[in-house]
């Protein structure tokens, strides 16, 4: 009922390359975005980051007021 050939799982896998090569050099841009500090991290604005808080707290506060009223 396998139409790959194969008899398992196991005989597939080794079948493929152990190493596999990028098709062009990765860490140049890696070590640059590590170095600007924008390598994951947050990337929103700052004002974006001020308002966070605020509407994090004014949707608790409508959660705890519907579970309340439920």
């Amino acid at each position: 009922m396998n139409p790959s050939g194969f008899e398992s799982l196991d005989a597939a896998l080794a079948t493929l390359p152990r190493e596999l090569r990028p098709r062009r050099e990765l860490w140049p841009e890696i070590a640059g975005a590590i170095a600007r500090g924008s390598a994951g991290g947050d990337r929103r604005p700052p004002r974006m980051q001020r308002l966070q808080w605020p509407l994090a707290l004014a949707a608790s506060v409508v959660v705890a007021g519907l579970a309340g009223a439920l």
